[in-house]
């Protein structure tokens, strides 16, 4: 975990084309394809080595919820969905 908190989840955000995403890419992801009170929650974040995406927290009761808005975006975006996101 990155902030050490009980009852949360490490998520990690990669772009799928290999291109960089940074911290401030990631959190206007959030803010675009999740509700406010999602991506405001989220307020820790760390860069991943090479700028090839970022790791953050969520909490655990969150989780389920999150991913399923993520598979819920690729099979209604597709080939859109540049990013993918997956449990630490």
């Amino acid at each position: 975990m990155i902030t050490g908190q009980e009852n949360q989840l490490t998520i990690k955000m990669t772009n799928v084309n290999g291109q960089t995403l940074n911290t401030a890419m990631c959190y206007s992801i959030l803010r675009k394809y999740w509700e406010p009170r999602v991506a405001e929650q989220v307020r820790q974040m760390r860069g991943i080595q090479g700028g090839m995406g970022t790791v953050f927290d969520v909490y655990e009761d969150k989780f389920d919820r999150f991913m399923e808005n993520f598979n819920f975006l690729k099979e209604r975006e597709g080939e859109r969905i540049d990013f993918v996101i997956e449990r630490c």
